[in-house]
């Protein structure tokens, strides 16, 4: 059976990415044949939206008052914010087949994740600007070696 590498965002706290990464990993993939394994690139923008108080996302806004309305709606929000950052991260270790490796740059991911038969990128917003940082080349597979098959959905 080969190995597939899925690279997706999986790690939002957002009802729709967890549960794509889940269905291509866990439903479709396997009933293709393939074992699926989620890639886990952690994307900066990501990792500074799901923190509970996000010292970097109040450095985000722009002017005094985005700012300032920004720590009191993370202070107002904390619980609900730190609670809702528990479940997501259960349901991610628990439920996602998620590779054991971290990659935080295309480097990384050039030098360590090599270890698939094929690579599959999407859902659609991995290719968004505004959600990707940017036009991020890791999106478009450019680590993965010449000798692999890649692929991509939306």
């Amino acid at each position: 059976m080969k190995k597939v590498g899925v690279l997706t965002f999986f790690r939002p706290i957002n009802n729709g990415a967890v549960l794509q990464a889940c269905a291509m990993s866990k439903i479709v993939l396997p009933k293709l044949g393939y074992t699926a394994e989620l890639i886990d690139y952690r994307l900066e923008r990501i990792e500074v939206d799901r923190s509970v108080f996000g010292v970097k996302r109040i450095l985000r806004e722009t002017g005094k008052a985005k700012k300032v309305r920004r720590v009191i709606a993370d202070i107002v929000r904390f619980p609900v914010n730190y609670r809702q950052k528990k479940i997501f991260d259960a349901f991610i270790h628990q439920n996602l087949p998620v590779g054991q490796n971290v990659y935080y740059s295309e480097e990384d991911l050039e030098k360590e994740c090599q270890e698939y038969d094929a690579y599959v990128v999407g859902s659609d917003l991995v290719w968004s600007p505004t959600m990707a940082e940017g036009v991020n080349p890791i999106y478009f597979l450019g680590f993965v070696k010449n000798n692999k098959l890649r692929v991509a959905y939306a």
